[in-house]
């Protein structure tokens, strides 16, 4: 129970920081947009520490045997490092689904 509100106050530290973030975008009249990203990353990543160190090691070794599964039939064509960073890629995705969080990424914001 204890461990759940360092994710709710995690939570609220990142909704906060991304309230700022919005505050300092509409107020520039220029966005250094590789600054932007850097600090969504670094978000995302404070979410995901805290959702990992919350969540049960079985449900973290089913999500990864899940993602092997897929990668796995696309495995020969790629080097190893490609298929470390692929699936780095998909638990980070699928960490952040399963708690219904939007990836924090210029790249995956929805346009409209």
């Amino acid at each position: 129970m204890a461990s759940l509100l360092v994710l709710k106050k995690n939570i609220r530290g990142v909704l906060s920081s991304l309230n700022l973030i919005l505050g300092e975008v509409i107020a520039s009249k220029l966005i250094d947009y590789e600054t932007l990203e850097l600090r969504l990353n670094t978000l995302e990543e404070k979410i995901l520490a805290a959702v990992i160190s919350e969540m049960n090691e079985e449900i973290i070794l089913e999500i990864q045997l899940q993602i092997k599964q897929d990668i796995g039939r696309h495995r020969r064509g790629l080097k190893a490092e490609h298929v470390a960073m692929l699936e780095k890629k998909m638990m980070r995705k699928k960490l952040l689904e399963s708690i219904g969080i939007p990836r924090l990424s210029l790249f995956y914001l929805p346009l409209n």
